[in-house]
């Protein structure tokens, strides 16, 4: 059921996809140039989790949402909407999942409700600030008001193009939300997104796409005791690639957390 949410922070509504079922509130946060709606509507279908309790989350300024041009489109402004969010319409525990730079504002959204959320899963996150070959260092090399004229559309036409499924939702977003939140992104957090998931205290897993090994991480967070799964034949995109992989590999980790110690 598609629903739509006030929030005060922004004056603005975001809307959302919900799933009612059983067990904690798992919260799917999207990457850039995406949508919860669009990526994650079959995994929400899968056999995993079509009993369970899912928000596909819009962030503002993508997809359904709302975009409003005065909006900061940080990490932390998106975490603290979906903070007001959870707080006015949740009540019990949650979960949350983040994609790619996704898992930052889900690593906020962490962060922000403490007493709520019960573990967090990150699928290829930025950890750090954006790296040259990533799209949102590219972005943000351009002013805001160059990408809005001319970068974002050379995007858009790009991905389009090369037959991209990212096209389908980069053609939904507002450009300004797009440059801001890729400006944040080579920025990277204070103190670092790195540093505050090896800090937090809840149950923490992390995904790897085979396609996109071979990378240190998958070492240096099993040191950080964060528990690292390699979901097999797929890279990136593996919302789109498999499913049911993704939504399996959700489930177990909700199982898991919920299981007495």
């Amino acid at each position: 059921m598609l629903k739509a949410f006030f929030t005060e922070s922004a004056q603005a509504v975001l809307h959302y996809q919900e799933n009612n079922g059983e067990g904690p509130l798992l919260i799917l946060i999207h990457g850039l140039g995406c949508t919860g709606l669009l990526d994650y509507s079959q995994v929400a279908q899968t056999l995993a989790l079509k009993d369970r309790h899912l928000w596909l989350i819009d962030l503002l300024g993508a997809g359904q949402s709302e975009k409003p041009r005065d909006f900061p489109y940080t990490v932390d402004a998106h975490a603290q909407v979906l903070t007001e969010l959870i707080q006015q319409r949740s009540s019990g525990p949650v979960v949350v999942y983040g994609h790619s730079l996704g898992g930052p504002i889900a690593l906020s959204v962490a962060e922000k409700n403490p007493e709520s959320v019960i573990g967090i899963l990150l699928s290829e996150a930025n950890l750090d600030p954006s790296s040259q070959d990533q799209p949102s260092y590219k972005t943000a090399q351009l002013s805001e008001a160059e990408f809005c004229e001319w970068g974002y559309q050379r995007i858009l036409d790009a991905a389009a193009k090369a037959g991209m499924t990212w096209a389908i939702s980069l053609a939904t977003w507002l450009p300004q939300a797009m440059h801001r939140l890729s400006a944040d992104a080579v920025l990277g957090g204070k103190p670092s997104w790195r540093q505050r998931l090896y800090a937090l205290k809840c149950p923490k897993r992390f995904l790897f796409g085979e396609k996109s090994l071979p990378d240190p991480d998958t070492e240096e967070l099993s040191r950080q005791r964060i528990e690292v799964q390699i979901l097999h034949e797929v890279g990136h995109n593996m919302a789109y690639e498999d499913p049911d992989q993704l939504a399996q590999a959700l489930a177990d980790f909700i199982t898991k957390i919920q299981r007495p110690q």
